[in-house]
């Protein structure tokens, strides 16, 4: 009989055990919980309990037929059934998209820094990384940057996230137009991260590419974290492709049920509640430069703030003095001075204004 020092030794791969686990930290009651780009309004918990009081019971007890949901999901999304496949969240697109796809060119080129789950998979399943670094001294990402380590490397996998999902920076149209015209013209697959774009409003900027796959997720701009449900637009062969790749069944009939009701058939409460989200963001930007604290908000096409606290142990010390106000925020691995607000509605921020004028200066 093997016994399991052997078992290890034959099968294990050791930059893969020394790796850690993905996991969410735990929630803190009586806190409000800014760090988690999560859907915050007191109008959405109503919203969903009348849609899961409208579902039928065949939505529980019966197996998905897939086909026929993506066919009605394709319209919420904007897009034909052929150019549509889903998964249980973004992050297990990612995985997919990494497995068809970047395991073949074994190699990604990727923002740095930009979503961990990217980097995650590729080291899983030891994937170059070849980094897209911010302009020294800024936050900006040039595209050209990207374009030349286009034209000198070999075909590969091109992440972008847009709008970012750390910064909440969008690439103008331009810039979008050239990247994909680049990866084109060079033989890249460009995989585009829209996961906020419901915040941003111009999905389209990336369409009309039969190399460009878009990431979406309705985690965000629904509110249904919970659910678990992304999905990848593209082009029907790349998609029809993608689609080998996916888990047997993986989102369940009630997810499906439940995107499907409360995009189509409460779309205008959604609406309203986004609308209000942003309206806190761009509220709470202007509190923080009346502050005068030299905190300075970036511009954000997303559902949350990014504040610059001016240095690493800046942003330490107003993040542990939030936390001690009961104001969770997440701060920033790749950008030490830098926190991130989740967006609300303006009502439940005044909590937030209030612990910032308190922050030692």
């Amino acid at each position: 009989m093997t016994d399991l020092a052997t078992v290890t030794q034959s099968y294990f791969q050791p930059h893969i055990t020394g790796m850690a686990i993905p996991s969410r930290r735990p929630r803190r009651d009586g806190a409000l919980d800014l760090s988690r780009n999560e859907m915050i309004h007191p109008a959405l918990d109503p919203l969903v309990k009348a849609v899961l009081a409208e579902l039928a019971p065949a939505t529980v007890v019966e197996y998905p037929i897939y086909p026929e949901l993506i066919g009605e999901l394709a319209d919420v999304v904007g897009c034909r059934p052929a150019e549509l496949e889903i998964f249980p969240g973004s992050d297990d697109a990612i995985g997919v998209i990494v497995d068809a796809f970047a395991t073949r060119t074994g190699s990604m080129v990727l923002q740095d820094p930009t979503y961990p789950t990217y980097r995650y998979h590729a080291q899983l399943r030891d994937i170059e990384v070849l980094s897209w670094l911010p302009r020294p001294g800024t936050l900006l990402f040039a595209a050209e940057d990207a374009r030349w380590a286009m034209k000198r490397t070999p075909s590969t996998v091109v992440v972008v996230t847009d709008p970012h999902g750390m910064l909440g920076s969008v690439l103008d149209e331009e810039a979008t137009q050239e990247l994909a015209a680049t990866a084109h013209r060079y033989g890249h697959l460009l995989v585009v991260d829209q996961c906020y774009e419901a915040f941003r409003g111009n999905a389209g900027a990336w369409r009309g590419w039969d190399n460009v796959l878009r990431i979406g997720s309705f985690s965000k701009g629904a509110g249904l974290a919970g659910m678990r449900l992304g999905y990848v637009t593209g082009a029907p062969p790349l998609v029809d492709y993608l689609r080998r790749w996916r888990r047997a069944a993986a989102v369940s009939g009630v997810t499906l049920a439940v995107a499907l009701a409360l995009c189509r058939d409460h779309r205008g409460e959604l609406d309203a509640i986004r609308d209000d989200i942003i309206d806190g963001r761009e509220w709470l930007a202007g509190q923080v430069v009346d502050l005068e604290k030299r905190l300075a908000p970036l511009p954000s096409n997303t559902n949350f703030l990014t504040v610059d606290a001016g240095g690493a142990e800046d942003a330490r010390r107003l993040k542990e003095h939030l936390a001690a106000s009961g104001v969770l925020v997440q701060s920033h691995a790749g950008f030490a001075s830098l926190l991130r607000f989740t967006a609300a509605p303006i009502s439940l921020l005044h909590r937030v204004v209030a612990s910032l004028r308190d922050a030692p200066a």
